[in-house]
């Protein structure tokens, strides 16, 4: 029943790992979301390896994929739920470039801010005298004035270093056409009231922005197939923030003291149920005391929880580097729960609470202990696919399990050493000496050195003689049997048992 004890007391601390798993499987889909993106933004990339276009030229295709995939990115690191952007590439007249749900975007990258607005602002009629086909057939069929731009209602967007200048542009040319020629001011009324640097859904998800310089260097390094992510911050420890693994562990650890300080209470309020039955009343004192141990675990629970959650989100997000991106988080949640256990046991060692051997054989304990939770709570979990509690009973069992096997274990060690005489690497302290107490429970008076002492004068004084009737009682030896056992922890020596 001790090792069924301790294997509780175990998986109480340790607990709260089930729901830090939880936490980590829906981090896991989170990050995986991210990583979807960026995977697509780089298969993007790779489609313009060894094109012989003038990266001028194509500075305005890789701007299309830049703000579309962006917008991608940032919206599933938001958790969005929304409509992702799509690239269409049509080569229809005045068709967008990009369509965000209802929104569609048209992208103009050219050298200057005056160039790339310009641009945007383009008619029907201009078109069609520079001789646009589709443009002259809309005309004709009077579908579109003379005046009217080409892009409507699109979003005007220009390179982030031009937007400003772009606006100021726009904003000058619409004055100075609405005192000359009215007729077409409108379309940079139009153009000023939709210029934009990046896609917006509206709701605080944006694509980065992409100056003109930096959209000819990435299709230079697009032609050439060499695509670096994290200069272009395109990483998921980059677009993670610390704070989110912070909260996202903070999260996993209340959960987990919540945890902790249920298993720790439940079987003191059983008893205390128990109690009720039997007695007719409750044991309040029984209560109180389960009260403070249930806070206790809660704040070892928090603790095991937190720590186990800020390693494996820290791990998948790559903060950590590559090699640890997989960190299972019932292995790093085991490992935490021992080493709190081992540091609470160290500190008490240091006071003097402990002593070496019952510090080595607490630290066994755990570890046994530890490794039956998580591999019951990892093959409960693949039987019972329900989240924690397929976990919480395969690690409860394990635990449990783990709890007698170290139990069972000890005592045959033990036994070995009282036979064998081992020290296990100095761990068993082996005494041949007798204690004196013993001699006494055995019988036998321990032999003392005699001391001088001086001798005393006593004056001879008279006493009459008195009669008494003499007693005869039969010489007994009482001798019990000694043999080697176990003394206390960690010591095998001589004693009565």
């Amino acid at each position: 029943m001790d090792g069924m004890r301790e294997g509780y007391d175990f998986f109480v601390n340790h607990a709260g790992v089930a729901y830090v798993n939880e936490s980590y499987r829906n981090w896991d889909q989170w990050i995986t979301s991210i990583e979807k993106e960026i995977d697509a933004f780089s298969e993007h990339m790779r489609t313009f390896e060894g094109y012989q276009t003038s990266t001028d030229q194509l500075a305005g295709d890789i701007a299309e994929f830049w703000h579309a995939d962006t917008y991608n990115i940032r919206a599933a690191l938001n958790k969005s739920t929304g409509p992702r952007a799509e690239v269409l590439r049509s080569h229809s007249y005045a068709s967008p470039d990009v369509r965000l749900g209802s929104k569609a975007y048209q992208l103009k990258y050219y050298r200057d801010a005056n160039s790339s607005m310009t641009a945007q602002s383009r008619t029907f009629g201009q078109d069609a005298r520079q001789g646009n086909k589709s443009a002259q057939a809309l005309l004709d069929a009077n579908h579109v004035g003379e005046n009217d731009s080409v892009y409507g209602n699109q979003r005007r967007l220009v390179p982030t270093d031009q937007v400003e200048d772009a606006r100021q542009a726009a904003s000058r040319r619409y004055a100075t056409e609405s005192a000359r020629r009215p007729e077409q001011a409108q379309r940079y009324r139009k153009t000023l009231d939709n210029l934009t640097d990046r896609i917006d859904d509206g709701k605080g998800t944006t694509s980065m922005g992409l100056a003109r310089d930096d959209a000819s260097q990435l299709a230079k390094e697009a032609k050439a197939g060499e695509i670096d992510l994290k200069k272009w911050g395109l990483t998921t420890n980059q677009l993670v923030a610390l704070e989110e693994v912070a909260n996202e562990s903070l999260r996993a650890g209340m959960s987990a003291a919540a945890m902790s300080a249920v298993l720790e209470a439940a079987p003191v309020v059983i008893e205390a149920v128990r109690h009720l039955i039997a007695e007719g009343e409750f044991d309040d004192i029984a209560l109180a005391h389960g009260a403070t141990d249930a806070v206790t675990s809660a704040g070892k629970g928090f603790l095991v929880g937190t720590i186990t959650a800020a390693i494996t989100h820290s791990a998948r997000a790559g903060f950590l580097g590559t090699t640890v991106q997989t960190l299972d988080p019932s292995v790093v949640g085991s490992v935490a729960a021992l080493a709190v256990k081992i540091l609470t046991s160290s500190v008490k060692t240091a006071e003097g609470g402990m002593t070496a051997s019952e510090l080595a054989s607490s630290i066994g304990r755990d570890v046994v202990i530890a490794t039956c939770s998580m591999i019951g709570g990892g093959i409960s979990q693949a039987a019972i696919q329900v989240p924690v509690f397929g976990y919480l009973l395969g690690s409860f069992v394990g635990s449990a399990v783990g709890g007698i096997v170290w139990s069972f274990t000890e005592r045959t060690t033990v036994a070995l050493c009282v036979e064998r005489g081992l020290t296990l690497f100095g761990l068993v302290r082996q005494d041949y000496q007798v204690p004196e107490h013993v001699f006494g429970q055995i019988g036998i008076n321990p032999f003392e050195a005699e001391t001088l002492a001086p001798a005393t004068f006593t004056a001879d004084c008279f006493e009459p003689d008195a009669f008494g009737a003499d007693r005869f009682s039969p010489d007994s030896i009482g001798i019990r049997q000694l043999r080697r056992g176990v003394m206390g922890v960690g010591r095998v020596g001589y004693g009565v048992f």
